[in-house]
């Protein structure tokens, strides 16, 4: 008899256990980050997609026990946090007035989960911004982080005694148990969640410069917003004219119309990986433009604007580069856009089935995929490739020829 009730006691116990107080549901509360501070916020309307559905719960099943831990509070408190430290004014009620428009997407990968509860976990978060009239994204921010999970010292007593007690204290125990458990998930993302958000902080402020350009342009209109204008004139002007300053998510770059219809000629490492890069010309204006092709082996791309009667620069035929001529680059170096630097070409050099114009004139970074210019005839020479660093040597850089961009882009290049 004294066997019998012990054996339905304990298959009461174990049936209670598996209906009841196995679920643990729980949210990692709203956070406040602590974002980067900024000396200048971008001047601009942005609308934060809150509670978008792209924000995915943490979700751990072990037997009959299940863990679903929400994030969406937590992610979207701390990304409002990170905007407002970056734009003028962030809004998560009415998207008319935006110009841009802000995404958030969350997704956890359990990778690991042993018979002790240890779990090991992937989390990938990312930040999406885009125009709010084309939908064209402008930046993608994409992190990847991990949770190592072990669980808490009281969930394995409560565990231990849910055994020793035949599954007869399970009603209570394993609730507890699982109570505990979630608990300390939810502690380790409460902590995850922060960090994650500040990475991408730290990319945002360091990337929205050219955010930051994109928005100073109106679309609607065609004409930019704010004008540069030259503290001075200069006799290069119309070749300054005719050149752009180029970003992507990686940095920083030069190009140049080559027809009247809005076609770039740059470096292919300067638009790598970018299928969108932001192109903002010397007027003030700011483009999404558009990779259309790309040669590596030659390191030449070409993008598209769709800018309409757009200044251009000639391209120079062989018998118009002169070893010894006085050339000038014109570029962005080190962020600093429309430099002119001058020196000569130094040699014309065969490299594989390329060209390349050796030049003494200086190459810096954000120089590459501005022109080389003959002083002479105002044509192009070379796209500015490389340079050699001074402590190798001194004055050795070189371009890409404009034999070989013409071979290249014969179609688009107007002569």
């Amino acid at each position: 008899m004294l066997n019998s009730f012990i054996i339905k006691s304990v298959c009461f116990a174990v049936i209670v256990s598996m209906l009841f107080g196995c679920a643990y549901q729980g949210t990692v509360p709203p956070i406040s980050l602590n974002a980067v501070s900024s000396t200048k916020k971008v001047d601009a309307t942005v609308y934060y997609k809150k509670g978008s559905g792209k924000l995915r719960p943490i979700q751990i099943a072990q037997g009959p026990t299940t863990y679903h831990i929400d994030v969406s509070d937590a992610i979207d408190s701390s990304v409002i946090d990170l905007l407002s430290s970056n734009f003028s004014n962030v809004n998560t009620t009415n998207p008319d007035d935006a110009a841009l428009i802000a995404e958030s997407a969350f997704v956890p990968t359990l990778k690991h989960l042993d018979d002790h509860g240890n779990a090991f976990i992937e989390a990938r978060l990312q930040l999406q911004i885009s125009d709010a009239k084309t939908g064209n994204q402008l930046e993608l921010f994409d992190v990847d982080d991990s949770i190592s999970y072990t669980p808490p010292v009281s969930a394995t007593i409560l565990q231990w005694l849910t055994g020793l007690s035949l599954f007869v204290l399970a009603p209570i125990t394993i609730p507890a148990m699982v109570q505990a458990a979630g608990n300390k998930a939810v502690e380790l993302a409460s902590l995850k969640v922060p960090e994650m958000v500040s990475r991408i902080d730290s990319e945002l402020v360091v990337k929205k410069k050219r955010i930051a350009d994109y928005v100073a342009y109106s679309p609607e209109s065609g004409e930019p917003i704010e004008k540069t204008i030259p503290i001075i004139t200069s006799k290069y002007d119309g070749l300054l004219d005719c050149v752009v300053v180029i970003r992507t998510r990686d940095g920083i770059g030069t190009g140049f119309f080559i027809n009247n219809n809005g076609y770039i000629l740059t470096n292919e490492h300067v638009v790598r990986g970018e299928v969108q890069p932001s192109v903002k010309t010397r007027d003030g204006r700011a483009i999404l433009g558009k990779v259309i092709a790309v040669d590596k082996d030659l390191d030449l791309a070409l993008v598209q604007t769709g800018v309409n009667g757009s200044p251009w620069l000639a391209m120079a035929d062989k018998s118009e580069i002169d070893i010894g001529s006085d050339v000038i680059a014109i570029g962005t170096p080190e962020g600093l856009d429309w430099s002119i630097s001058k020196g000569i070409v130094s040699a014309v050099r065969q490299s594989g089935n390329s060209v390349l114009i050796q030049t003494d004139t200086p190459i810096n970074h954000g120089n590459s995929g501005g022109p080389l210019i003959s002083v002479t005839n105002g044509k192009v020479v070379g796209i500015n490739a490389f340079g050699i660093k001074k402590s190798v040597a001194e004055g050795l850089n070189f371009a890409v020829s404009s034999l070989d961009a013409k071979r290249l882009f014969a179609n688009h290049i107007k002569q």
